[in-house]
């Protein structure tokens, strides 16, 4: 906060041109300043432990013996920190029901909204140790800056923005790609991030130049409750477009009726012949969430400090196959749609052709009912092998007749003099479709085929 204009005066260091801390002696008078804590006669709120009598020990005991204190010090705030993070965690996973309007009946949502938790909570629990010591800091220095203070959190927050990001960057395995999940939500805060270092350049070197007035720190405030505010729109889709809520929600907390419901859901998106067991795993995968920053900054300490491991439990997966068996034995009141009339796949997904044979036939099977008339769209991708340079490429519609249950595919292999190792590619089934008003779907598990060539140029 700022001083009053005649302590400022008082207090100013002629030397430097900034405010000195009350008790500090300038040195620009000849009057020599404060001892450091190190030396006999310094002290500071706690250190040293021993008094003056502490400065005769050898340095480097001192050091080593400081280290070790320090060293014991972080650990203990970072065990404090993960109880505190666990604490947080049950708050923002709690849920409750709330009855549906539109399908008029009770489903279970999450009292949190994820983006403002990780906004708000979960930043206050793992920024815990450097807010409380600066505010520790600038309370024992009297608002003036002086050694930590708001230093602990421009430094965490520079460390965040440059560090954590290049760390997440570089861990990205080689031929892999990670995708940001809502981007408009990114986008919000990565401009508020920027805007935050610019803010304090405008209000300690433009408006009030080394001071900090109380305007200017309730405004700074104020900024908080307006980035969670733009962050939640962002989220629920009022800025930047709609955002989908058709995909498929699963957590422990679903009562029969919803589990059912996502079940249908699945069905329709992947064909009838899924089983209760493939949909289990399938819904347990969704389910699946990926750890939070808490689950892993708990395990981090656990296994540094010698902690018990602790695994997240799967209820989920263990209580879906019970349940989609109990569910297929009563009439659940959910709409499923129509059963497709016939499901294509590839009974063989794997193949393998020598290079000199000039092409590969692969067959396509066709379940469901046979008296109707329809036609599977495929295309060939490229893995190890190019088109163009190792096999033809080919794309188009597979029609099969009434009556006629398989089909095939003829894709031509380019014979070349090289001599070089095994290349592969891939053919996949994209959709389907069937006479009049049946539908037809590609099954989910055999819908793209594996074709390797095998060099025979050395033979």
């Amino acid at each position: 906060l700022a001083p009053s204009p005649t302590r400022s005066a008082r207090l100013r260091d002629h030397s430097t041109g900034g405010p000195a801390r009350p008790g500090r002696k300038s040195m620009s008078g000849g009057v020599p300043a404060e001892p450091a804590i190190c030396v006999k006669g310094g002290g500071g709120i706690l250190f040293p432990l021993f008094g003056d009598s502490e400065q005769e020990w050898p340095r480097g005991l001192r050091i080593f013996l400081y280290l070790l204190g320090l060293v014991w010090c972080f650990m203990g705030v970072g065990i404090i920190s993960d109880v505190f993070m666990a604490a947080i965690e049950k708050v923002t996973s709690k849920k409750t029901r709330v009855y549906d309007k539109e399908k008029k009946r009770y489903r279970t949502v999450e009292v949190w909204n994820a983006t403002v938790a990780n906004l708000t909570l979960m930043a206050l629990g793992s920024s815990a140790p450097e807010i409380l010591l600066n505010v520790i800091d600038i309370f024992a220095k009297e608002f003036f800056l002086e050694g930590l203070g708001p230093s602990t959190i421009v430094g965490s927050a520079a460390f965040n923005l440059l560090m954590i990001i290049a760390v997440c960057i570089v861990a990205i395995p080689d031929g892999q790609v990670r995708f940001i999940k809502e981007t408009t939500v990114y986008i919000c805060t990565a401009i508020w991030s920027v805007f935050a270092y610019l803010w304090l350049i405008v209000i300690l070197l433009l408006v009030s130049p080394h001071v900090v007035e109380v305007w200017e720190g309730v405004l700074t405030f104020l900024f908080f409750p307006l980035l969670t505010f733009l962050a939640y729109a962002c989220d629920r889709g009022w800025i930047g477009g709609s955002k989908a809520d058709d995909r498929i929600q699963v957590h422990p907390d679903m009562s029969p009726e919803e589990i059912a419901e996502a079940y249908a859901e699945l069905r329709r998106q992947h064909g009838a012949d899924l089983t209760d067991d493939r949909a289990a795993r399938m819904l347990a995968a969704i389910g699946r969430k990926p750890r939070s920053r808490a689950q892993y900054r708990i395990g981090i300490s656990a296994a540094m400090f010698g902690g018990k491991q602790r695994r997240v439990p799967r209820q989920l997966s263990m209580a879906l196959p019970s349940t989609l068996t109990h569910l297929s034995k009563r009439v659940v009141p959910i709409a499923v749609e129509e059963e497709p009339a016939c499901t294509f796949y590839f009974p063989v997904t794997k193949l393998a052709v020598m290079e000199s044979a000039g092409y590969v036939t692969v067959k396509v099977m066709r379940g469901g009912d046979l008296r109707v008339s329809a036609e599977v769209q495929y295309s060939t991708e490229s893995g190890s092998a190019d088109a163009g340079g190792d096999f033809e490429h080919a794309e188009g519609w597979l029609k099969f007749d009434c009556g006629v249950e398989e089909g095939e595919i003829r894709i031509n292999i380019m014979d070349d003099d090289n001599n070089e190792d095994d290349e592969h590619f891939f053919l996949k089934l994209l959709s389907a479709k069937a006479a009049g008003e049946k539908r037809a779907v590609v099954a989910d598990d055999s819908r793209k085929a594996l074709i390797t060539i095998i060099d025979d140029d050395d033979a």
